[in-house]
C-alpha cells in the first residue's frame, strides 16, 4: 500500500510495521525505487515519534467480521496522533450487515456422518451427534456464502465514522435488528458480513452478493433453528 501511495503521487509516506515484516517492506520499497518517498517505521504506532501532521492514513485493519483481530484501535491512535485537521481517512466508513440464513448443507455434512454409525458398525453414537450439534452451534463458522442461502434482505447493524469513532466506543460495539423473511425455508442462524467506504464512488464489499474475497462470511448458528 505504500508503494501504491507513492505510485499516486504522495510526496511522503511513513509505513508503518512493528512486526519482522519490515524487512520485507523495506526490501519492496528498495526494489520499486521508492526509499526517497516511502519511510518505513520499524515501531508500534503509539511510540512513533514525527514532527509533522499528515494528509492521508491509510490501513488495511479489517478482520474477520470486520473487528476479528482487534486492529483498529491501533489505527485510531494513528489518527488522533498524527492527522492533520481535515484530513482524509481511507478507509473512512465501515458498517456491519446480518441476515439470516438457512444451512441445511453445514449440518448434514457436521451431524450426517453419525447417522450412518450405526448402520455402517452397529454401534450407536448419538451421544457424540448431540455433542458435534452443539459444537457446530458454538464455533463461528468462516466461508463463503451464496447469496440463495439468506432467507431475508440484510439489516445493517453497525456503522462507524472512521473521522470521528473513538477507540472505547470500538470496545462497546452494540446494535439492533429485525428481519422479514421473504420465502420459506429453515433458519439456522445468521450470516454477517462488512462493507468499507473507500470513497464517494468506491465501496468494498464482503457480501455473498459479490465476487469471493478474503474475509469470507461469518456464520452465527442458533441454538434451535425453526421455520
Amino acid at each position: 500500500m505504500s508503494v501504491f501511495c507513492a505510485q499516486a503521487g504522495a510526496a511522503k509516506v511513513y509505513a508503518v510495521e512493528p512486526s519482522d515484516m519490515h524487512v520485507i517492506a523495506e526490501a519492496v520499497v528498495k526494489e520499486n525505487n521508492m526509499q526517497e518517498i516511502v519511510q518505513v517505521i520499524h515501531e508500534r504506532v503509539e511510540d512513533i515519534k514525527l514532527d509533522i501532521k499528515v494528509d492521508f492514513i491509510v490501513s488495511e485493519w479489517m478482520g474477520y467480521f470486520l473487528l476479528v483481530e482487534n486492529m483498529l484501535p491501533f489505527v485510531l491512535i494513528a489518527r488522533d496522533r498524527f492527522l492533520k485537521p481535515g484530513g482524509i481517512m481511507l478507509p473512512s466508513e465501515a458498517s456491519i450487515y446480518l441476515a439470516p440464513i438457512s444451512d441445511s448443507s453445514y449440518f448434514e455434512k457436521v451431524l450426517g456422518f453419525w447417522d450412518t454409525v450405526p448402520q455402517t458398525f452397529g454401534i450407536s453414537m448419538l451421544c457424540i451427534k448431540s455433542l458435534a450439534q452443539r459444537c457446530a452451534i458454538k464455533n463461528v463458522n468462516w466461508k463463503h456464502r451464496s447469496s440463495k442461502s439468506l432467507v431475508a434482505p440484510s439489516c445493517k447493524i453497525v456503522q462507524f465514522d472512521l473521522n470521528t469513532i473513538t477507540a472505547s466506543e470500538v470496545l462497546k460495539v452494540h446494535g439492533s435488528f429485525d428481519f422479514t423473511c421473504t420465502k420459506e425455508d429453515t433458519v439456522h442462524g445468521f450470516v454477517g458480513w462488512f462493507d468499507v467506504k473507500l470513497s464517494d464512488n468506491i465501496t468494498m464489499s464482503t457480501s455473498p452478493f459479490e465476487p469471493k474475497n478474503h474475509w469470507k462470511q461469518c456464520a452465527l448458528n442458533v441454538d434451535e433453528s425453526f421455520n
